[in-house]
């Protein structure tokens, strides 16, 4: 859809990556693979142990002319007990709602042929709404091939970094 000189379109995401080092999240779409600097304390909140607690919703991103994304995500956290309260409050969750808001900022990368040895889906994929202005559109052609690779054995490696899967169970919980 054309609006205000942007172009909306739905990007149905398949995989949420985390690089082992924690530096960058990868997020696998059909069209376009998505790489952000992980925000402080994301990695932290992917590797907790109270992660199949956890929900997300996505507000709308953004691409610049120069092919940069930004948008912003929101986890909550559903707490049953006081141990795990005092973990999400360590981990930057405030209750009652337990919700904790992230900023995401990176470069958006066209995913065609991109090929991996191991199909690695989410349980429920999410649909991302994103929008970008006309003239990102003439440089679709020029766009970088994803940065993300796949080894022979279905490793699927990021700048040089093996990529950890936040699988995502259920009603959009991660895991």
């Amino acid at each position: 859809m054309l609006e205000n000189d942007r172009l909306y379109y739905k990007e149905q995401v398949s995989d949420l990556l985390l690089a082992q080092d924690g530096l960058w999240v990868a997020v696998v779409g059909e069209k376009y693979h998505y790489v952000f600097d992980a925000p402080p304390g994301l990695a932290e909140v992917l590797r907790s142990n109270i992660r199949d607690k956890l929900t997300a919703s996505f507000g709308e991103f953004s691409v610049s002319d120069d092919l940069g994304i930004s948008g912003k995500f929101w986890i909550d956290a559903l707490a049953k007990k006081s141990e795990q309260e005092q973990l999400l409050s360590k981990l930057g969750f405030h209750g009652p709602s337990f919700r904790r808001e992230f900023q995401l900022k990176g470069r958006r990368y066209s995913a065609d042929g991109f090929a991996r040895g191991v199909e690695i889906k989410l349980n429920k994929p999410y649909v991302v709404a994103i929008s970008e202005p006309k003239s990102a559109l003439n440089r679709a052609s020029r766009m970088a091939a994803t940065p993300i690779t796949a080894t022979v054995d279905g490793v699927l490696i990021l700048f040089g970094f093996p990529l950890l899967l936040i699988a995502c169970s259920g009603k959009n919980a991660c895991k």
